[in-house]
């Protein structure tokens, strides 16, 4: 990701929230002091997909100034050759595409660089404007798999059910998915401000 999106990240990094997806009560050689359960946060989930969405209000900018706001931030960080935007409708002021975000876990198990594929809709009008990141995939040795597949793994409690990923591998990835998709969001954010006289750095 680029500079404003580091910005995003200190941001992020610094708050209280992002200490309850470590909950701690039950005892494992991973931790050195205290109890530690592999738990997965609660995440937005609609029709069995992981979902983050929201609405943001932006007085003074037009429809047009906030669709140029989100080519902008989608161009600058998203458009590679992994990627596509698929609409771009500017008198409806919608744009829909997809994006990838690559980083390097700390997960168990995991090597080098990950990417973590997402869809997003933008849907802006004069002084406010919506969002939607959904469909959240990654790519591991034995192919594609779906974030939304492994938290439900995460979610079971049928003991007969052979899990396909261990605990601990599956709490980290679903972690690391949580903050980076909500970086991005942050950093959305941050670039839909442009053109309002509002600093975002």
């Amino acid at each position: 990701m680029k500079t404003l999106l580091l910005s995003a990240l200190m941001a992020l990094s610094g708050t209280a929230a992002l200490a309850q997806y470590r909950p701690e009560t039950i005892s494992t050689p991973d931790s050195l002091i205290g109890k530690r359960v592999w738990i997965s946060p609660p995440l937005p989930m609609q029709g069995g997909e992981i979902v983050f969405e929201g609405a943001k209000e932006v007085p003074g900018l037009t429809k047009e100034i906030l669709f140029g706001n989100a080519l902008e931030w989608y161009n600058y960080n998203y458009k590679t050759a992994d990627t596509r935007l698929e609409v771009e409708k500017a008198a409806e002021g919608f744009i829909s595409g997809t994006g990838v975000i690559r980083y390097t876990p700390v997960a168990a198990g995991v090597a080098g660089e990950v990417p973590i594929f997402f869809r997003f809709n933008i849907q802006v009008a004069d002084g406010k404007y919506s969002y939607k990141f959904y469909e959240m995939y990654g790519l591991e040795a034995n192919g594609r798999f779906s974030y939304a597949d492994m938290y439900r793994e995460d979610r079971d409690t049928n003991p007969q059910l052979k899990p396909r990923w261990g605990k601990k591998y599956r709490y980290e990835m679903l972690y690391d998915m949580t903050v980076m998709v909500e970086m991005s969001i942050a950093h959305l954010q941050q670039a839909m401000l442009m053109n309002s006289g509002v600093v975002t750095r």
